[in-house]
């Protein structure tokens, strides 16, 4: 990883996911989760979904209670009890033939903000304060419901504190690198307000969960970076070194789900499937009595059984696969809990060298489950040795604190300009010491490059506590034009929003109207280094030998060279990450961005090169 390989984890199943992805930051080394799926089964992402839940579905008790619960409020468990006792007494009597009125536990949270409340009088002073402050939240966020739904999300995740949770994970090289992955998702689901698509996005989360074809990335692999991934999204991809862990029986490959298919249970048959033609068949047509068909059954069963295990010799044929320098499969007896020692998969045994000696079985018993696992609950946040660490270093702030000399208004008085100076000057150094150290994310929109090369200090800033950007129409407008101008261009479907409307009139009587794009909206990974610039093409344009890349752009034209020089730097990315894409030779590539509401073409006469785009971003860290 150090040397810039690609590397990936490739996984059988995303429950063992989280676990990975936790042991590998641990090393301290930078991990991307690839797939819906997988980011789904982290512990940031759960809590983050939990939030969304409570705040759409009065329905949400488990997620809330794992909220109440966590880092944040430390709630006990008799005081959850108490809120459910709470709710069941506050819920209407039970009449017969009549539907009870229930309040949740949800419901119950909001009503400890009421004074007024006896039931209150339960809890204690300290658990009341910690639920109030959640019952807050939530409100709030209740509330902030009119904002669009990838600022509402990422709202949510920076008042439940995740973003400095995360930041404060010494051990975390790219701390909100799974965060970011979830907003893209999350912006990609579509750009209304979170009143009216939160339902439906939690709707598609939950059926994401179920259906491998969410797991196909849009992503290239990144250098320098361990990427962990589900062995569907793998399809297609490559890297350096490959790893496949859990290589045991019942896991990979994996222990057969119902061998009835669609005989039991709401499935549709497989004479109706697409893919009929490569499913078992129930041959029944020939059955005359009672026997035949439950004969036909069981044959059935066995060679849906069958056809199970060549899916996973499939699924095992494209993981190892991916890799070009090395492999490395893996697998354990034993895991936490388990009864009995797990046997190595018939995958690494067929695939082991015939000298290959497998280790022998050292315990009948679980070493796991050896040692009594007691915790006193709720758990320290932090965990107990970093909480012991911070407590001592309190202590010493306190006692240094206490030797400092007392102010009195006579030297409060005889405070000069120059002492005012001195501590501005110092309140900028440590300013800039802070920034110094700040954790660049490794991924990088080719759109923000200009603003890194501009002023680094404040993009830096910005890492240091994110805060969000008012949504305002201008990128509501843009979004919408740039989903119109892909449909129109691919497919002549001219389905336009009436506030585009005046856009779109300007497009269809430019140059680009009648043009076929050779690409439309691609992405393009560019990794230099330890960053990866993340270039997104809105069309890619060929006449003869030549290629010419062109950005829509739905703002105004820039008024000044300085500000147009700036800009043309994105271009000079994606001029130079389409070259190496498509190995072509970057003295064949053209850029113009074309600004519709102006309509106004900016073809730059003068593009920077690879080197000296090279030299710009690391001259920043000289």
């Amino acid at each position: 990883v150090a040397a810039g390989k690609k590397c990936a984890v490739l996984m059988r199943k995303r429950s063992s996911m989280a676990l990975f992805v936790e042991k590998l930051q641990a090393q301290g080394i930078d991990v991307e989760v690839v797939g819906l799926g997988g980011l789904l089964e982290l512990p940031e992402i759960v809590d983050l979904v939990c939030a969304l839940k409570v705040v759409q579905r009065a329905d949400s008790g488990s997620e809330l209670i794992r909220l109440l619960t966590g880092a944040r409020w430390r709630i006990g468990i008799k005081d959850i009890d108490r809120l459910f006792v709470m709710a069941r007494k506050l819920s209407g009597p039970r009449q017969e033939g009549i539907f009870q009125e229930v309040i949740t536990i949800v419901e119950a949270l909001d009503l400890v903000l009421n004074p007024k409340l006896e039931l209150l009088k339960e809890f204690s002073d300290e658990s009341l304060r910690r639920l109030q402050e959640a019952a807050t939240l939530f409100q709030n966020l209740r509330s902030a419901t009119a904002l669009p739904l990838t600022d509402f999300v990422r709202l949510c995740a920076e008042e439940l504190w995740l973003d400095i949770e995360l930041r404060a994970n010494p051990k975390l090289a790219n701390p909100l690198a799974q965060l970011q992955s979830f907003y893209e998702i999350v912006s990609g689901f579509g750009s209304g307000s979170a009143s009216a698509l939160l339902g439906q996005f939690l709707n598609w989360l939950e059926y994401a969960t179920k259906k491998e074809r969410f797991e196909i990335p849009r992503v290239t692999p990144g250098a320098g970076i361990v990427q962990v991934l589900t062995v569907h999204a793998a399809k297609g991809l490559e890297w350096d070194f490959v790893a496949i862990p859990n290589l045991v029986e019942d896991d990979f490959p994996s222990k057969p789900r119902s061998t009835s298919g669609w005989l039991s249970g709401a499935e549709l048959p497989y004479p109706l499937r697409g893919d009929a033609a490569s499913l078992p068949v129930f041959k029944f047509e020939n059955a005359t009595i009672q026997t035949d068909i439950k004969a036909a059954a069981d044959q059935f069963k066995a060679d849906n059984k069958e056809h199970q295990l060549r899916e996973e010799y499939r699924l095992i044929y494209v993981a190892i696969t991916r890799t070009r320098e090395a492999l490395l499969l893996t697998g354990s007896f034993w895991k936490p809990a388990n009864v009995g020692s797990r046997k190595p998969s018939r995958f690494m045994t067929e695939l082991a060298d015939g000298t290959f000696q497998f280790p022998e079985l050292v315990s009948p018993e679980n070493p796991l489950d050896l040692a009594p696992r007691e915790k006193t609950w709720p758990l320290e946040p932090i965990g107990e040795i970093h909480a012991k660490v911070v407590a001592d270093s309190a202590s010493l702030v306190d006692q240094a604190t206490a030797k400092l000399p007392r102010i009195n208004a006579e030297d409060l008085n005889t405070s000069s300009i120059h002492q005012e100076i001195d501590l501005l000057l110092k309140e900028q150094d440590d300013r800039l010491e802070r920034l110094s150290k700040v954790d660049l994310p490794v991924r990088i929109p080719a759109s923000k490059f200009k603003e890194f090369i501009a002023d680094l200090p404040a993009q830096a800033a910005k890492y240091l506590r994110p805060v969000p950007t008012e949504p305002y129409r201008a990128t509501k407008m843009g979004t919408a034009f740039h989903s119109w101008v892909e449909d129109f261009i691919v497919s002549e479907v001219d389905d336009a929003p009436d506030e585009i409307s005046q856009l779109t009139d300007i497009f269809k009587n430019s140059r680009f109207h009648g043009l076929s794009p050779v690409d439309v909206e691609i992405e393009i990974n560019l990794t230099r280094g330890k960053n990866t610039f993340v270039c997104k093409l809105d069309a890619v344009f060929q006449v003869g030998d030549r290629f010419e890349i062109v950005d829509w752009k739905t703002g105004a034209a820039p008024k000044d060279k300085q500000t147009e020089q700036q800009m043309i730097l994105q271009l000079a990315l994606y001029r130079f990450a389409y070259s190496e894409l498509k190995q072509i030779p970057i003295e064949q590539i053209d850029v113009c961005f074309y600004f519709v509401g102006d309509n106004i073409e900016i073809r730059p006469e003068s593009v920077p090169g690879p080197e000296q785009l090279s030299r710009m971003w690391e001259g920043l860290f000289v």
